[in-house]
């Protein structure tokens, strides 16, 4: 059962949202703050994305101020890689 629930989440996730801030994150060597996502992606519920983003593998939470993301280095690869072909 534990499984559909954990299905159900994928299904339900907000793709776009969550394909914008990879975007952005990608765009960028190294971390980029909250507030900063936040003015490039002026239309997105920040709050309403970040626990599904939470559930990607490679997609680092920076506490240490300014708080943001980042991508591990292999996640950033495989993005780029899929981009270009």
């Amino acid at each position: 059962m534990r499984s559909f629930g954990e299905a159900r989440r994928w299904k339900q996730m907000d793709v776009h949202s969550c394909a914008a801030v990879l975007w952005v994150l990608t765009s960028r060597p190294g971390k980029v703050s909250f507030d900063e996502i936040r003015q490039k992606l002026d239309w997105l519920d920040l709050e309403a994305v970040l626990p599904e983003m939470r559930r990607l593998e490679g997609v680092v939470f920076l506490k240490t101020a300014p708080a943001g993301l980042s991508l591990t280095q292999d996640f950033r690869d495989q993005i780029r890689l899929e981009i270009t072909q």
